[in-house]
């Protein structure tokens, strides 16, 4: 039969797929094969086709709606912390895809890709940020800030212990050895009865 034909490509995550309501046949994952007849060359004949594969065993020739035209919308970052390298891999890889896909396969790539600057998660940082200055202001003593460090790891070692995922459990143990490692000189300065002035500085620098 007719080969499918898709208004456009769309991304999340690591599948690339065609905007709806293209048929499945017209999507393909960043890690799938990909058939690639011989390279296209001015005036050596038709143009190399995409072979994509939507759930093996099945092939399909990817063919956008309108000629070479192929449209293009990847999520892009929610813009509330660092990056970090789990963005920098999603540039890469769409970004080598879509030259793939204009200077070897010779399609007219538009290519959109969005930033998100109001989420749940930006105002949930923000409301932390605003909350930790306004708590440093009140300049805790030292047995005030380490009974405050201790009721708020309360929360975060039950859920950690209810993490199943390894990499995000590794990552909460990581934090979790963070604090503990910044509160232990604090922790073992009132053990030896420190006060004053040094006991104040240490206070300050964990702030």
């Amino acid at each position: 039969g007719p080969a499918p034909r898709a208004p456009g490509l769309w991304s999340s995550g690591s599948r690339v797929q065609c905007g709806a309501p293209a048929p499945a046949a017209a999507c393909f994952k960043l890690r799938g094969p990909v058939n690639v007849r011989e390279p296209l060359v001015a005036g050596s004949g038709p143009a190399p086709l995409v072979t994509v594969i939507p759930s093996f065993p099945s092939k399909d020739v990817f063919v956008p709606q309108d000629g070479r035209r192929v449209t293009w919308y990847c999520c892009g970052p929610t813009v509330y912390d660092a990056s970090h390298m789990g963005l920098a891999r999603s540039y890469i890889s769409f970004h080598i895809l879509r030259r793939v896909l204009r200077d070897y396969f010779n399609f007219d790539v538009f290519y959109c890709v969005n930033i998100t600057d109001i989420d749940d998660k930006i105002i949930k940082r923000a409301r932390q940020n605003y909350l930790f200055e306004r708590y440093r202001e009140t300049q805790p003593q030292a047995a005030q800030l380490l009974e405050d460090v201790r009721a708020a790891l309360q929360p975060f070692s039950t859920k950690l212990q209810e993490t199943a995922d390894p990499d995000k459990r590794q990552m909460l143990e990581r934090l979790q050895r963070a604090v503990a490692q910044a509160a232990e000189p604090l922790e073992a300065a009132l053990r030896a009865g420190q006060a004053g002035q040094e006991l104040d500085g240490r206070v300050q620098v964990r702030l």
